[in-house]
C-alpha cells in the first residue's frame, strides 16, 4: 500500500461518527427513545446500555476532581489529562461505530449518564444530547413496581419494603440535577423529551425528533420496535423489564400515580421535586 493510499485509508477508518447520547432518570422512557433513534438504518440497533462509556466518563470526572493529588505525576498539566480522555472517548466511539453502525450514526444510551452529564457535555462537544423527563410521581410509582418485582424474585429492596417515596424522589432529583443545570444554562445544547408527549403523541414527537436530529427515523408507534438485537434483553425476566418494551407505544402508565400512590405520597413527591415539575410543566 502506497503512503498516499495508507493515509486515505486511515482518514476513512478514523472518521468520527455522528453521536447521539440519551440519558434521563430510570423509568422515564430512555429505552423507547433509543429504539426510535436507532430505527435509522445508518445507526446501531438497540442493544446493551452504554455502561462502559459511563464508567469512562465517571473516571474522567474523578480524575478531574482529584488531579492535584493524583494526576500531576502522570500527566504534568491538566490540559494533557483532558486531551487524554478526549482521545479515549473518541477512540471508543470510532471503534464501536465501525463495528455496529452501518452508516456512521451512533446512538448511546444509559440513564446513569445523567449523573455525569456536564462531563459528557465537555467530552462530546459535537454530539447531540437528549434527555427524557417524566412526571416524578409516575416515576416513583414505577420504581416501587420494580422494587416489588425484585422482592418477588427473592431480592431485597428497602425503598419498596419501607415504601420510602421520599428516598426515591431524592434519587430522581439526583438523576436530573445536571440535566436541569445544562437545560437552564445552555438550553440549545440539550433536547428534552417528555415521556408523556412521547407516549401520548408519538407521531408528533417523532416528527419533532426528525427535525432536531436530522435522522431518517423509521419507527411506527403502532408496530413492534424495529432494529432490536437480542443483547437488548427486552424480554429477559428481570425486576426492571417491562411489558411495554418492544411493542406498540402505550400511554396507559401516564398518571399511574393516581391509582398507585396515596394522596399524601403524591403531595410529598410534589414538594420534593418542585423544581423539576415547575420547569417541565407538571
Amino acid at each position: 500500500m502506497t503512503r498516499t493510499l495508507k493515509k486515505l485509508f486511515e482518514s476513512l477508518t478514523n472518521k468520527s461518527p455522528q453521536v447521539y447520547i440519551i440519558c434521563g432518570g430510570r423509568r422515564t422512557g430512555t429505552t423507547l427513545l433509543t429504539a426510535i433513534l436507532s430505527s435509522d438504518e445508518r445507526a446501531n440497533p438497540l442493544g446493551q446500555e452504554s455502561q462502559i462509556l459511563t464508567r469512562m466518563v465517571e473516571a474522567c470526572r474523578w480524575g478531574s476532581e482529584h488531579f492535584q493529588d493524583f494526576g500531576r505525576s502522570y500527566f504534568g498539566e491538566y490540559q494533557v489529562y483532558q486531551a487524554f480522555y478526549q482521545d479515549t472517548v473518541n477512540h471508543f466511539t470510532r471503534t464501536v461505530s465501525d463495528r455496529m453502525s452501518p452508516g456512521g450514526v451512533l446512538v448511546l444510551k444509559n440513564p446513569e449518564l445523567s449523573r455525569v452529564l456536564c462531563t459528557v457535555d465537555e467530552l462530546f462537544p459535537n454530539a447531540q444530547l437528549l434527555a427524557t423527563i417524566r412526571d416524578p410521581r409516575d416515576q416513583v410509582a414505577a420504581e416501587l413496581e420494580v422494587g416489588s418485582k425484585r422482592v418477588a424474585m427473592g431480592g431485597k429492596d428497602p425503598f419498596f419494603e419501607k415504601r420510602n417515596v421520599i428516598g426515591l424522589a431524592n434519587i430522581y432529583n439526583d438523576y436530573n440535577k445536571e440535566i436541569l443545570e445544562i437545560y437552564k444554562q445552555k438550553p440549545e445544547r440539550l433536547r428534552i423529551v417528555r415521556y408523556e408527549d412521547l407516549v401520548r403523541n408519538p407521531e408528533a414527537t417523532i416528527q419533532e425528533l426528525k427535525a432536531v436530529t436530522k435522522l431518517k427515523l423509521a419507527f411506527d408507534p403502532s408496530k413492534p420496535w424495529p432494529r432490536v438485537t437480542e443483547l437488548a434483553g427486552l424480554k429477559t425476566p428481570s425486576p426492571s423489564s417491562s411489558t411495554l418494551y418492544g411493542g406498540s407505544v402505550d400511554s396507559s402508565s401516564v398518571e399511574r400515580y393516581k391509582r398507585d400512590l396515596s394522596e399524601e405520597e403524591s403531595t410529598a413527591i410534589e414538594e420534593n421535586c418542585r423544581e423539576i415539575m415547575d420547569t417541565f410543566g407538571y
